[in-house]
């Protein structure tokens, strides 16, 4: 019975953390929005991952051109301090977590994917049914 009491708490804490990981994606969204919308426009806040103590958070970004990496990077870094604090206004937690910003790679796999298999149906003969360029987006627009 115990146990049980240890899987019912374990579970508890990671719906836990997945509510505040979608709670902080949409705070760091909205803020970029709200404030800093010409310098962030390009930028995606994909997904956010909380440590289980929620002291720290990892931001993960992507941009719509892979050119502005490096400048989006350099932007968010530059205005941590206020994101954090506007989390800390909007959202009740004990702690605010420090908030660290990461290049999601997910993303870029994802065009390149679809990159390959644009290729592959065009190098197909005509008779040959294919559907991959017919039912996904073009690259810029996987967002």
């Amino acid at each position: 019975m115990l146990q049980e009491g240890f899987k019912f708490a374990g579970i508890m804490t990671n719906l836990r953390i997945i509510r505040v990981n979608e709670l902080l994606k949409r705070v760091i969204g909205d803020y970029l929005l709200k404030h800093y919308a010409s310098e962030a426009m390009s930028i995606t806040i994909t997904h956010v991952t909380a440590a289980d103590n929620l002291k720290v958070a990892d931001v993960y970004f992507s941009v719509y051109q892979i050119e502005q990496k490096e400048q989006a990077l350099k932007l968010l870094i530059k205005l941590r301090k206020n994101i954090q604090d506007a989390i800390g206004k909007e959202v009740r937690m004990k702690q605010t977590p420090r908030l660290s910003f990461v290049w999601d790679k997910e993303l870029q796999k994802a065009h390149r994917t679809f990159a390959l298999l644009q290729e592959v149906d065009q190098s197909l003969p005509e008779s040959a049914p294919t559907s991959f360029g017919s039912t996904l987006p073009p690259p810029n627009e996987l967002r």
